[in-house]
């Protein structure tokens, strides 16, 4: 497991903070990361502005959100739109969180 992020070339494309969080995170954890439901070794990334979730484990279908800030994690993790989270979770498929 590479537990760098360091990409230079994020930082000279991307001037936003959530950007930067976003392209160093995604592929990290992408090449990074197992499901942890049915310990697949791999999770695959999802196309650009799928709804709700970010990731999901090809073997077990259980799906993913990726939960990045520039600040330390507290007792509240803003999450994306909440009309499709809502939506999501009437429908029973609530993502896990990363």
């Amino acid at each position: 497991m590479n537990l760098s992020m360091h990409n230079p070339e994020v930082f000279l494309k991307y001037k936003s903070k959530s950007q930067i969080a976003k392209n160093l995170t995604e592929p990290w954890l992408e090449s990074n990361a197992f499901c942890p439901i049915c310990l697949n070794p791999h999770v695959a990334l999802t196309p650009n502005n799928t709804e709700v979730y970010d990731f999901l484990c090809n073997n077990c279908h259980s799906f993913y959100q990726l939960k990045s800030q520039k600040s330390k994690f507290g007792k509240r993790i803003n999450d994306g739109a909440f009309s499709p989270m809502i939506n999501y979770i009437r429908l029973g498929k609530v993502p896990n969180f990363f």
